[in-house]
């Protein structure tokens, strides 16, 4: 071996720490934790019912030695296979009923083709299911777990102190019975629940059982009211009732022993989301039924109107149901209700607005418009799921379109949302009237898309004042906040009524309107009188004489701080490119007024499926349109025609014209 000179240097050192162990054994363990990981379930407050189920099956196991224990993967095993098992007889039996049923037109669900909200799915759900209610409700107490049974079926009697120990149940309703059979097939995720239903979206923070069972009448022989409700019915004046009345009146009118064989009678109660059934038997079987509403589409006129009064006058279930809750009444479920805002309201709202918006197209189509369009978001902050853009036509402030993007087409980037609902909304309205000019904010994504694409090139863009103002301001204030610009402060309010009135004195020519602008340098230092403006016309102040008695801020010196700092921000490149947009006065307050008015219909405190979202923002355009051209109260000189209304800004009360009240006449019967 040959020896190291004293010369060589010594050997490298690997840098880091050395290694420890055998590192594809840690690698191993690594991934098999990761796998055991991923594979974890956390069953929280339901451990201990687990625990004891498991228990019962360890004891009840034929398999083995008794009081053999098994680990929780044998036990969730069984439960699989045991729930396997099941739906298959479940699916046998669904589709041998539905096989022997198909041929009896008597007993048949209601045709959905007729329900134009009704998608594909729903249909191949309804046409999977079996066609009779009796069938159904068999199949479901035949093959269903009892507790899930129980809970569809509701509690039987919340009057006892009323019924005279009735003890009749109360019957499965054929949109339960369908949920039951939806969930339990498989159609989703979670028992009770799919996608289409709004509950999770729209619900807040309550979370309870409205404790009433919705569910349609199914012994027809024994129904007065059989037939369906005529119109008239339907908008009969409602009240409310108790229930102890009710039954003593049915008391009074058919006595306390039946007419027939003068046996003893007994009455009871079956509460059905808004309606109420009441029946009353003896033991010979003598029956009689009344029921509280007419039914309307095999369902109970109550339980649609109510739901749907919901929607219209833009409450959500949450709330409404928490208040009939608090008032002791009956009131539908959530199923029930977001089925008929899916299936009834929904579609209802959608095909009033095409009708009226077919009718404001037509009505313009001749005009060359100038349109406003701004964006609202759902929800405030940078975390939006929905974006409404509305177009207003500026002449006659009526709203011509809203559209509504998700914030998934955009790829989950909600800053995109404006731009793409801006454009798909334009282009929606070129196709049908003739757009010539279009205001907006000063969003610069709008703004790029209008100058760079070619489909735009015969839209003029203009943006609205007020903005334009609110941001020059900014600028103002921020450089009336540094020191030695103080005195800048008290002309804020002067230089923001300037910018109007240069946009609105201009009339159209860009070089006046530069000129107007640069006149507040020479007004601001008490110059009303200088050689030559911009534009080439005699520079002079456009006001009247000064009283110097009526000063209420002291001018500012030429060339001090503070005229520099206003001079620098007035002459600005970029700000002076953006002058243009501001030439023909167009502003969108009106549009904003709309934005607000959304605020009844769709809070951004409350989420909203997508479906719903859309049908709220329609029913404000619709209800914004129809009464937009309301009369004033009383005329001019009236006081009574008159409110204080409070600004935040200026911090004065000020007074506000009324209008007549709203009569909602697009609603029938309103």
């Amino acid at each position: 071996m040959e020896s190291v000179g004293a010369g060589a240097p010594p050997p490298k050192r690997p840098r880091g720490r050395p290694p420890s162990g055998n590192p594809p054994a840690k690698r191993a363990y690594s991934l098999d934790r990761a796998k055991r990981e991923g594979t974890r379930v956390y069953l929280l407050d339901s451990f201990p019912s687990w625990v004891q189920q498991k228990k019962e099956f360890e004891t009840s196991s034929g398999d083995g030695e008794a009081g053999k224990k098994s680990s929780h993967a044998e036990f969730a095993n069984h439960l699989l296979k045991h729930h396997s098992d099941r739906l298959c007889r479940l699916c046998k039996r669904s589709y041998q009923i539905s096989v022997e049923t198909q041929t009896n037109k008597d007993d048949t669900l209601p045709d959905t083709s007729t329900i134009g909200s009704a998608g594909n799915d729903d249909r191949k759900r309804m046409s999977s299911t079996p066609h009779t209610s009796k069938a159904r409700r068999q199949l479901v107490e035949d093959y269903m777990p009892s507790p899930i049974v129980q809970h569809l079926a509701g509690p039987s009697n919340q009057h006892e102190d009323i019924m005279e120990g009735c003890t009749e149940e109360s019957d499965l309703s054929d949109l339960e019975i369908d949920d039951a059979l939806d969930s339990y097939r498989g159609d989703d995720a979670t028992f009770g629940k799919r996608p289409d239903d709004e509950e999770t979206a729209e619900s807040e923070v309550f979370h309870f059982d409205t404790g009433s069972c919705d569910q349609m009448l199914e012994d027809e022989s024994v129904d007065p009211h059989s037939g369906e409700a005529s119109s008239d019915e339907i908008d009969d004046a409602k009240c409310i009732v108790s229930l102890r009345e009710i039954t003593k009146l049915l008391q009074n009118v058919y006595g306390a022993n039946c007419s027939k064989c003068s046996d003893k009678l007994i009455y009871s109660t079956n509460p059905i989301g808004t309606a109420v059934i009441f029946k009353w038997s003896c033991s010979n079987g003598h029956v009689g039924v009344w029921h509280s509403q007419p039914r309307f589409s095999n369902m109970f006129s109550g339980n649609i109107q109510f739901p749907s009064a919901v929607v219209l006058s833009g409450n959500n279930f949450s709330k409404m149901a928490l208040f009939f809750k608090f008032c002791k009444i009956h009131f539908v479920s959530s199923t029930t209700f977001f089925r008929v805002q899916r299936l009834y309201v929904s579609p209802s709202v959608k095909d009033e607005w095409r009708t009226h918006q077919s009718s404001l197209f037509e009505s313009l189509k001749e005009q060359q418009l100038c349109v406003a369009g701004d964006g609202r978001t759902d929800s405030p902050g940078h975390c939006a799921q929905y974006c409404t853009y509305s177009f207003m036509d500026t002449s006659g402030s009526k709203i011509l379109h809203v559209d509504v993007v998700d914030v998934r087409e955009t790829g989950g980037k909600s800053t995109n949302m404006e731009r793409l609902a801006f454009e798909r909304g334009l282009d929606y309205l070129m196709a049908n009237v003739n757009v010539t000019e279009v205001v907006t904010d000063a969003h610069v994504q709008t703004t790029a898309l209008i100058k760079n694409c070619e489909k735009y090139e015969n839209v003029e863009h203009s943006i609205d004042v007020w903005h334009g103002a609110k941001n020059f301001v900014k600028k103002v204030i921020a450089l009336s906040q540094m020191k030695g610009n103080e005195d800048l402060r008290l002309w804020i309010p002067a230089i923001r009524n300037h910018f109007w009135h240069c946009s609105r004195e201009c009339a159209g020519d860009v070089l006046k309107l530069k000129a107007l602008w640069w006149s507040m340098l020479h007004h601001i230092v008490n110059e009303h009188d200088w050689v030559l403006s911009i534009d080439g016309s005699i520079g002079k102040c456009q006001h009247g004489e000064l009283d110097p008695s009526e000063r209420n801020k002291p001018w500012l010196k030429k060339d001090s701080p503070p005229h520099a700092a206003l001079r620098k921000a007035m002459t600005n490149k970029r700000f002076l490119n953006m002058l243009p947009y501001y030439k023909n006065f167009k502003h969108t307050g009106n549009l904003e007024s709309f934005h607000n008015h959304m605020l009844m219909y769709a809070s951004k405190r409350c989420s909203y499926s997508f479906e719903g979202y859309v049908t709220r923002m329609l029913l404000s355009a619709i209800d914004h349109n129809y009464h937009s051209d309301r009369e004033y109260a009383a005329p001019k000189d009236v006081v009574s025609g008159y409110r204080q209304k409070y600004s935040k800004r200026t911090r004065k009360w000020a007074p506000e014209r009324l209008k007549v009240a709203k009569d909602y006449g697009y609603i029938p019967n309103s």
